[in-house]
This record gives structure tokens, C-alpha cells and sequence, in this order.
């Protein structure tokens, strides 16, 4: 998956989400965010999800790997 399948996935289940960003390229306030650990002048190796919401619901699993997102 690249990032934008990444952003469809997550947005249509989510409604608050960041977006998805590179390590050196991170939103200085956000609420919930996939993140590659790679800068953005690499092609990427991980990805990393977080939330600083308190709502229960920002810690249900996304299943990003699912084929039929």
C-alpha cells in the first residue's frame, strides 16, 4: 500500500484524520495521523498510526491490509 490507499482506507472509516505524512513532515497539531518513518526524500518503510484523541473509538484497529478496502 502507498499512501494514498493508505488515506482512502483510513478516511472512510474515521471521521477525524489527518492525513497521512512522512516522518520529517508531520502536522504541528494533530488529532489522528498515519505516518511513514522514512523523510520524505526516501520511499518509505514503515507505517506508523497514531492518535492524541481521548475518544475510545481512535483506538479501534484499522485493518489497512485488507484486500477489499
Amino acid at each position: 500500500m502507498n499512501g494514498e490507499d493508505i488515506e482512502r482506507a483510513v478516511r472512510r472509516r474515521m471521521r477525524r484524520f489527518d492525513g497521512v505524512f512522512t516522518a520529517d513532515r508531520l502536522p504541528n497539531d494533530p488529532c489522528l495521523l498515519v505516518c511513514n518513518t522514512d523523510p520524505s526524500h526516501r520511499l518509505g518503510e514503515h507505517w506508523v498510526a497514531t492518535s492524541t484523541m481521548k475518544d475510545d473509538m481512535a483506538n479501534i484497529p484499522i485493518p489497512l491490509a485488507d484486500p477489499h478496502l
